[in-house]
């Protein structure tokens, strides 16, 4: 375990390939993944001040940040472009405050340790089926 008890981020590829064929097995009404563009992860960081623009145009890390920034995704329903729902992950910035993540979004009754630009909730993710990739072996069918 690392710092504030959050698990180590790898895991081994038969790991990855038997959660995500239990998770397809078991709903197979529901999306199989997310495709999260690098622009929604790089617009959180911005929000959480973990990346600062800098004077070449381009972002640098924060490494002064003491509010041990996390992200969080809640599972979701909503419209696409065309008005047809499907199944959507939102992501949102939190921030430790002593043994609890609070989210660092509008309308929050904690206080915020972040000053939002936005509202503090991105949607900028695709689902699968509609954008898989047919040839991972963590795509089950």
């Amino acid at each position: 375990m690392s710092q504030n008890n959050l698990p180590e981020k790898g895991i081994t590829i038969r790991q990855a390939k038997e959660w995500t064929a239990a998770w397809q097995s078991q709903n197979p009404k529901h999306s199989k993944a997310f495709l999260i563009p690098m622009e929604a992860i790089v617009e959180l960081l911005k929000e959480l001040n973990v990346l600062e623009s800098n004077s070449t145009g381009g972002h640098t890390l924060n490494t002064n940040n003491e509010l041990t920034p996390a992200l969080r995704a809640y599972l979701a329903v909503g419209p696409d472009a065309q008005g047809t729902e499907e199944e959507k992950l939102v992501l949102v910035g939190a921030v430790a405050v002593g043994a609890e993540y609070q989210d660092q979004v509008e309308e929050t009754t904690n206080k915020l340790k972040v000053t939002l630009s936005g509202s503090g909730a991105f949607d900028f993710i695709l689902p699968c089926p509609r954008f898989c990739d047919p040839k991972s072996p963590l795509n089950h069918g």
